[in-house]
């Protein structure tokens, strides 16, 4: 009860210092259980397992008579019925548009929305019509650059908002288009093949990579079939950079990518070895000295010595050269890096920020 009070009070004090509209959150929290985040200026609110949304006022503007509620998105609500236990959608003025009838449901996105029926899934517009089967296992959740990536008896293809196969179904995974490509696997585990296509299923970069991601300012980062290293090509499959990483990160709009030596790569993250940067010719303009490394922000990057996430370790900024210009005396620094010219981060037993020329600012002042 305790921690739910200290919680409600946090809520209303950050509400209150940001909010532009004149709620009695006092009120509101005292009759709501939790607030959602507004969404097309509406909230889901939720008080015991009931569900209903508020306007930016506070106002109630559809009860709370559902089992569960999804924010609005492109002018409707997805929620559940207590009658049947489906879900169907509704619009601002609590009218059903598309009935309760489905097991689960995706947003609208581009006037169409999955949805799933006794484990299949297809695609309704915003009149409930069913304009692509329910008939797929599995599915990425929309469509991009006019196709969906759609499964059927275990193999992926891709499918256009009429419903029809553009490219077969063929592949043991796929990915969402993006900037007119995709990444398609033949293969599970150790023996999976990934190679990049184009709209028309042509491959433009061949299935022989054990790892693909898709193009970032115009290179690739690809993990050899060979020797399980990471390296670079460009859109014609010209290497450009080596494969000798154990790990890589994308070329950011800032020109470098993180490069590592060593390490292992876990559930969730990548772990150990010494951490560099590379430019888009290969050079490593930054060696790889470091314990962690993060990504360029504001021209400036976070780099680490010692054990990370320990009180052991030493975090300090270099620039786009290498050259360290904040010394590594700091600890636990935010990851986004710096924004608008600070960056969080703990100093001498404080959690506070620092400017670009390293003055710390703790959080109470």
């Amino acid at each position: 009860m305790k921690q739910k009070i200290i919680l409600i009070y946090i809520f209303i004090v950050f509400s209150l210092l940001f909010s532009d509209e004149n709620i009695d959150w006092v009120e509101l929290h005292s009759k709501y259980d939790t607030i959602g985040k507004f969404s097309e200026d509406i909230a889901v609110v939720q008080h015991y397992s009931w569900y209903g949304f508020i306007d930016e006022s506070g106002k109630e503007i559809i009860p709370l008579k559902y089992r569960e509620a999804r924010s609005f998105s492109n002018g409707l609500a997805l929620v559940k019925s207590w009658n049947n236990d489906k879900w169907g959608f509704i619009d601002k003025n609590n009218n059903v548009v598309v009935p309760f009838k489905y097991d689960y449901a995706g947003d609208f996105v581009d006037e169409v929305a999955p949805v799933e029926l006794n484990d299949r899934w297809g695609f309704i517009n915003k009149s409930s019509e069913i304009i692509i089967p329910i008939k797929y296992e599995n599915f990425l959740p929309q469509f991009s650059d006019g196709l969906a990536a759609i499964m059927l008896n275990g193999k992926w293809g891709y499918i256009d908002k009429r419903g029809k196969t553009v490219i077969p179904l063929i592949y043991d995974n796929a990915s969402d288009f993006f900037d007119g490509t995709a990444i398609v696997t033949i293969g599970e585990d150790f023996s999976s093949r990934s190679g990049i296509i184009n709209k028309s299923g042509k491959e433009i970069i061949p299935l022989k990579y054990r790892e693909v991601h898709h193009f970032s300012n115009g290179v690739a980062r690809v993990k050899s079939s060979s020797n399980g290293k990471w390296g670079f090509i460009d859109k014609s499959n010209n290497i450009i950079v080596p494969f000798k990483y154990d790990y890589a990160g994308n070329f950011a709009d800032e020109g470098l990518a993180i490069i590592v030596i060593g390490g292992t790569h876990q559930v969730d993250g990548y772990y150990g070895g010494k951490w560099g940067y590379i430019d888009k010719s290969g050079k490593e303009v930054v060696p790889p000295i470091y314990d962690l490394a993060y990504s360029f922000s504001e021209g400036l990057a976070a780099v680490i010595v010692g054990t990370p996430y320990t009180s052991e370790e030493q975090c300090g900024f270099i620039d786009k050269t290498g050259r360290l210009v904040i010394p590594l005396i700091y600890q636990f620094v935010d990851s986004k890096g710096f924004q608008n010219g600070y960056v969080f981060i703990y100093f001498n037993g404080q959690n506070g920020k620092i400017d670009r020329l390293g003055n710390f600012t703790p959080n109470d002042k």
